[in-house]
């Protein structure tokens, strides 16, 4: 998770704003769910959905729905 989360900051804007770099950011929510930071997988899901916002990404904005939906089990 730390390699992830490195990687994830080290992007610059345009890489960070990719759709791609979303679905990254929805494996690190989940990651951080399976170990109780539930504060950082709220904040991962929300630059994820802001991702899918930005693109107009259906395909990303169900990814982040179900993540997101993970966090209320």
């Amino acid at each position: 998770m730390e390699l992830l989360t490195a990687g994830l900051d080290g992007l610059d804007v345009d890489a960070a704003s990719a759709d791609s770099t979303g679905t990254y950011v929805c494996h690190l929510a989940g990651a951080q769910l399976a170990i109780g930071e539930r504060d950082g997988a709220a904040q991962s899901v929300e630059r994820a959905r802001s991702i899918a916002a930005r693109n107009q990404s259906g395909r990303l904005s169900a990814l982040v729905r179900t993540v997101s939906a993970s966090m209320d089990k």
